[in-house]
């Protein structure tokens, strides 16, 4: 996948969240994960994904909004064999990854 920090404490000095933009080429994934310190909003740009947020499993595709509760597990993956999946990420209460609580979960 492709990541790029649109906004955050390092590239706009933001003290409450961020905005990243991600590129997941065809079965690319985001492995299963939590954010502890902060809630987080997904917006399909363009392509289809399908993932999961605690028990609640989801597909998605251009236009589609996910939210994230704090401390929920989750994944997103491109659900496509050919076409890119694009999206933009907010976090909510924490200006980086390093502050959302991030951590992987091994399944």
């Amino acid at each position: 996948m492709v990541l790029r920090w649109l906004i955050d404490e390092k590239t706009a000095g933001s003290t409450m969240g961020t905005l990243g933009y991600t590129i997941f080429p065809p079965g690319g994934k985001h492995e299963l994960h939590v954010h502890e310190n902060a809630e987080e909003f997904i917006i399909i740009k363009s392509g289809h994904g399908k993932g999961s947020c605690g028990d609640f499993t989801y597909e998605c595709g251009p236009g589609d909004v996910i939210f994230i509760p704090k401390g929920a597990p989750h994944y997103i993956e491109n659900a496509s064999n050919v076409d890119l999946l694009e999206l933009l990420f907010i976090y909510v209460g924490a200006p980086s990854l390093e502050k959302s609580g991030y951590k992987p979960i091994k399944t």
